[in-house]
């Protein structure tokens, strides 16, 4: 029978459906003296905590079985608020059959148990080749909540240490704690288990099911623990445990970073992590996003289909001036790093034929191809696009990010070339992302649902941008410059030409700029001097 519940209800044994009081995470706790903080600066901080060995890179996962055994334990007691342990169970098997379709049970097994008893837990530990361990109920800081019993800290670390605390490859690798704060129980486990995920307060129904849907997704695509985590990380979750999170993968073994793994030929998914190094970029500079403004909302959905999407279109649309051409050209720059792709491609709708020849050179180079530059100034320009797009279907395939800029209207005759251009790119092959103003290109791609809509600045945001433009000459103003971007509309382009205004014809104040503003039209408050970087900016403020 299933349960469908409010949001609210929370995995605290306290909590009813009736209690209004909010979902306030608690402080994380101290970790023990035997874990320290991972020092990777991608990281959340203090959400990664692991023994000393496993900072410095010393301990080493072993191999995981090639078929993973996950025992869902769930319960629910009587007086408490009901979970939906069903749905978060279907979710988990969602998430595998998707990767692995029919066959799906090849790869993972899975055996739920909805009223579990610690004995039946202990029974089934003990019968049982669990890999891992995932429990669904209530919670608090020393136990968790089964059907008819409470199982305190201590016992449940005896019990399940004793079934991963040998070497046999038997031994559960992995328990995932999603119940209100299990974070005590994940740091004592952290000591006997190779992986623990816990959760520092109290976390809402249907947070937890979402987390663990798209913790199982990533991972049984074959990206490491590491990658799995960080991708779906929901604040107050927690990893800890005795090895290193980036050196395993839910599906395949052990990933090896080593030189040869990076040879074109040699490529696999689960190495990912040793490519970035020896990214391509083409079209967009590594540092295009130093005088950038953080747009979290927006970065935050991209960062998330990125890494959870190996090959498909993320449509992003919104007015002009909204920044989308910035916030892709951002992510591109960033995608050999963070998102782990050995190709990044920065393509112009306008000039997309004429960049195919720089991208055919860098392609050549990649797939060992005896092309030259001659040889390509010479091709056809059908010839020249052949050559780019069997590159990244059949050499380099689910291996490069590419981004379409300012797409024109998909039903504009007038454009047909260049919309053609587009219609014939490999998209089925890696990851794309189109920028246009247009959202009709979600459609024309298939009706796919990896369409996102770039907005205005927050008002934190445009402030900030703001500060940051004029820096020291306007100092102890805040309330003037949130009256002033809210004057602006809070729109990008808006706010950006304003600020090179004020910075290069001195205004004094926010206030004296809305003045000006007031007596003068937009378009006759131009800066004295246009410069290289934001030229396309400037033009547009002009006309």
């Amino acid at each position: 029978m299933d349960f469908f519940l409010p949001d609210a209800i929370s995995r605290r044994p306290v909590r009813t459906e009736n209690d209004p009081s909010p979902l306030t995470p608690a402080s994380p706790s101290t970790p023990s003296s035997t874990a320290t903080t991972v020092p990777d600066s991608a990281l959340q901080p203090d959400h990664f905590s692991y023994p000393e060995s496993v900072a410095t890179g010393q301990r080493h996962p072993d191999p995981w079985p090639n078929r993973v055994n996950i025992l869902f334990s769930g319960a629910n007691r009587d007086g408490r608020a009901q979970l939906n342990l069903e749905k978060e169970c279907r979710a988990i098997e969602s998430a595998c059959q998707k990767v692995f379709g029919l066959k799906w049970t090849d790869h993972v097994c899975i055996r739920p148990i909805f009223f579990s008893r610690f004995s039946e837990l202990v029974e089934n530990l003990n019968s049982w080749s669990t890999t891992i361990l995932h429990f669904a109920c209530h919670g608090e800081e020393e136990c968790l909540e089964f059907f008819d019993d409470i199982a305190g800290k201590d016992d449940l670390t005896r019990k399940i240490s004793a079934t991963s605390g040998s070497t046999s490859p038997d031994r559960v690798r992995m328990v995932v704690l999603n119940a209100c704060f299990s974070d005590s129980l994940a740091e004592s486990l952290a000591n006997h288990v190779d992986f623990v995920i816990g959760h520092h307060g109290p976390v809402k129904d249907a947070t937890a099911i979402n987390f663990s849907s798209n913790l199982y997704s990533c991972i049984a695509k074959g990206m490491s623990l590491h990658s799995s985590f960080e991708a779906t990380w929901v604040p107050a979750y927690t990893l800890r445990g005795q090895a290193d999170p980036t050196m395993i993968s839910f599906m395949n073994h052990m990933l090896h970073k080593t030189a040869h793994t990076s040879a074109v030929g040699g490529w696999c998914p689960m190495v990912r992590g040793a490519l970035a190094k020896q990214a391509v970029i083409v079209g967009v500079a590594p540092d295009d996003h130093t005088r950038y403004q953080q747009r979290e909302q927006y970065e935050e959905k991209v960062e998330l289909w990125l890494q959870i999407t190996e090959a498909g279109t993320l449509v992003m649309t919104g007015l002009p001036g909204s920044g989308k051409t910035t916030l892709a050209k951002t992510i591109a720059s960033k995608a050999a790093r963070a998102y782990h792709r050995e190709l990044v491609i920065f393509l112009r709708s306008s000039t997309m034929m004429e960049d195919n020849v720089s991208v055919a050179k860098k392609l050549a180079k990649m797939v060992n191809s005896d092309a030259n530059a001659s040889d390509f100034a010479a091709m056809s320009e059908e010839e020249l696009k052949h050559f780019v797009h069997s590159c990244l279907s059949d050499e380099l395939r689910e291996r490069w990010f590419c981004v379409i800029d300012d797409a024109p209207n998909p039903e504009n005759e007038v454009e047909s070339a260049s919309i053609e251009h587009i219609r014939a790119f490999p998209f089925g092959y890696g990851s794309t992302l189109i920028t246009s103003r247009f959202p009709e290109w979600a459609e024309d791609r298939g009706g796919t649902d990896d369409c996102m809509e770039v907005g205005s600045f927050s008002t934190s945001e445009a402030c900030s941008w703001v500060m940051r433009g004029m820096g020291s000459q306007w100092k102890n103003v805040q309330e003037q410059v949130v009256e002033m971007v809210s004057a602006l509309q809070l729109f990008p382009l808006a706010i950006e030409q304003s600020v090179a205004y004020c910075r290069e014809n001195l205004v004094s104040t926010p206030r004296d700029f809305l003045r000006k503003m007031k007596e003068a039209p937009m378009w006759e408050l131009k800066p004295k001097e246009k410069r290289n970087r934001r030229n396309e900016y400037h033009e547009s403020f002009e006309q």
